[in-house]
């Protein structure tokens, strides 16, 4: 089986810097730590707890948040019913590692209530539904060096099954790893071509691969991107 679907937007956050698609500036990967942008250059109205977030969930939503700015979805996810799925190969573990070390003093009664809350890697997507109005289908998958392909494959078959409109899907990584880049990249993928938005990209799936327009195959979500390490 095969489905078609439209790239209408995109956003990233790496050691570069950050950026959209309509943009067109290259994705460069390294790496190095992310910098995140400061919250009136991403945000209309910040997360109310933005400030509290774990470097996992700051990065993933700030970059869930250009997607949505370069859609043209910003103020209006809740109506489209925007589903959100992110993968990641070491998603929150070094939250998980702090918060642990956060357990060893005294017994375990000084232990860190703030961290806890962001020990596991769909907070991420808790986070960025409760702020942007996310309704549709919201997950998070565990790949390794695909960067992001198995979500935006898992999305493009709810695409197909009808189980939504609108899928934001991308790649979040903030755990350093050898040579592996660091940083979050979002896309928002369509079914259907949607009232005043712009299509960036054409999707092909077939099968376990994905192919753009012109028949390249894509291999990463950066590639959408122009990226270079």
């Amino acid at each position: 089986m095969s489905g078609v679907a439209l790239v209408s937007g995109g956003g990233f956050v790496t050691a570069s810097g950050h950026g959209r698609l309509s943009e067109g500036r290259p994705l460069v990967l390294s790496p190095g730590t992310p910098l995140l942008p400061r919250k009136g250059e991403i945000f209309a109205t910040p997360p109310a707890r933005y400030g509290r977030f774990d470097a996992y969930t700051k990065l993933g939503c700030a970059a869930v948040a250009l997607a949505l700015r370069d859609a043209g979805l910003e103020q209006g996810a809740a109506a489209h019913g925007v589903g959100l799925i992110s993968a990641s190969a070491r998603e929150c573990l070094a939250t998980d590692l702090a918060f642990q070390a956060s357990t060893f003093p005294e017994d375990g009664r000084l232990a860190s209530p703030n961290l806890f809350t962001y020990t596991l890697p769909t907070i991420v997507l808790g986070e960025c539904a409760i702020a942007f109005g996310l309704t549709g289908p919201t997950f998070c998958t565990g790949e390794d060096g695909r960067l992001g392909m198995t979500a935006l494959l898992a999305a493009l078959r709810l695409l197909e099954a009808g189980a939504a409109g609108c899928m934001l899907t991308g790649w979040i990584e903030s755990v350093p790893a050898a040579s592996a880049p660091l940083g979050a990249l979002f896309v928002m993928i369509e079914a259907a071509p949607r009232a005043g938005a712009r299509a960036f990209w054409r999707l092909q799936r077939q099968g376990d691969t994905v192919r753009l327009e012109n028949g390249a195959r894509l291999d990463s979500l950066p590639g959408l991107f122009g990226a270079r390490e």
